[in-house]
């Protein structure tokens, strides 16, 4: 099963990329929580919920940035979750500041549909997490 919730996370990071929500909401779960609890550096709402919350999450966070785009850097496979390393950059529309950056998540998976996701500022914030090590 973990080889089968790393293949939907690519899925689901591709479709949104691409723009295609009714991929992005055939894996993920209605219910989905979004929980920035613990990252630091995100100056967002503690957690998001259901298809509303991401795309209010969406909404927010890229309508402050010119060119933003992301991409994984590394999918670690943890059974029933999934670390991804994210490289994330764009120029802030306000005053043009260059973000480029790395933050990790752990994505959740249930029943082949992803059910949580939590960024962390950091890969090893990740992975103590859930128990594990570089």
């Amino acid at each position: 099963m973990s080889q089968e919730n790393v293949e939907i996370v690519r899925r689901v990071t591709e479709a949104f990329a691409a723009g295609d929500l009714d991929t992005v909401f055939e894996w993920v779960a209605p219910d989905i929580e979004w929980d920035f609890s613990n990252a630091e550096t995100w100056f967002e709402e503690p957690v998001y919920r259901g298809y509303d919350g991401i795309m209010e999450f969406f909404g927010k966070w890229t309508g402050e940035w010119f060119d933003y785009r992301f991409e994984f850097e590394e999918i670690i496979d943890a059974g029933d979750k999934v670390v991804v390393v994210v490289r994330d950059e764009g120029r802030s529309k306000g005053a043009g500041i260059k973000l480029e950056r790395r933050h990790a998540e752990v994505w959740t998976l249930l029943n082949a549909r992803v059910v949580r996701i939590e960024p962390f500022d950091h890969k090893h914030q990740a992975l103590e997490a859930l128990g594990l090590s570089e």
